[in-house]
C-alpha cells in the first residue's frame, strides 16, 4: 500500500535526505520490478511520525 497524506510527506523527506547523504541509491527504472526495500511509518511516543526503512 502506498503512503498517503502526512505519511507520504514524511517518507519523501526521509528518502530525499538519505539520497543526499548517500545512504541509499536510486535503482535504474529498467531494473526496477517492484519495491527493493520496504519502508513504513510508525508513530512516535511524543507525537509525530518516524520513517522505518527495512534493508
Amino acid at each position: 500500500k502506498l503512503a498517503q497524506g502526512e505519511n507520504a510527506v514524511v517518507l519523501q523527506v526521509e528518502i530525499a535526505t538519505l539520497l543526499e547523504k548517500g545512504g541509499i541509491e536510486p535503482i535504474p527504472s529498467a531494473k526496477m520490478k517492484g519495491f527493493v526495500s520496504p519502508c513504513f511509518i510508525v508513530p512516535r511516543k511524543g507525537g509525530g511520525l518516524t520513517p522505518i526503512l527495512d534493508p
